[in-house]
């Protein structure tokens, strides 16, 4: 693999981590600027999970059937819409 496409892939990895990650650390101040308690927010974390559980082993078995280029491609502009989707919620209903 040429070294332009791996760092872009790399870089392409560590934002999808980071964004999904960064959660957590965020926990208290998404609590306080969606009016919400700490326990609610967390549910945030809970749906996260789950589905990363079921996206996990559903992209795996897509893997061997796609190319593995088109899927990636597909799989980070899921999350970055996601990502916007999230940004823009006004309210905790919004957001789950």
């Amino acid at each position: 693999m040429p070294t332009r496409r791996l760092l872009v892939l790399i870089a392409g990895n560590f934002f999808v981590a980071t964004s999904f990650l960064s959660v957590g650390g965020l926990l208290s101040e998404i609590a306080a600027s969606l009016a919400i308690g700490i326990e609610q927010a967390g549910l945030l974390i809970a749906a996260f999970g789950v589905s990363a559980a079921i996206c996990a082993p559903t992209l795996a078995t897509l893997g061997s059937t796609i190319d593995r280029r088109t899927l990636l491609t597909a799989s980070m502009a899921v999350c970055a819409v996601a990502n916007l989707l999230a940004a823009v919620s006004q309210s905790y209903e919004q957001l789950m």
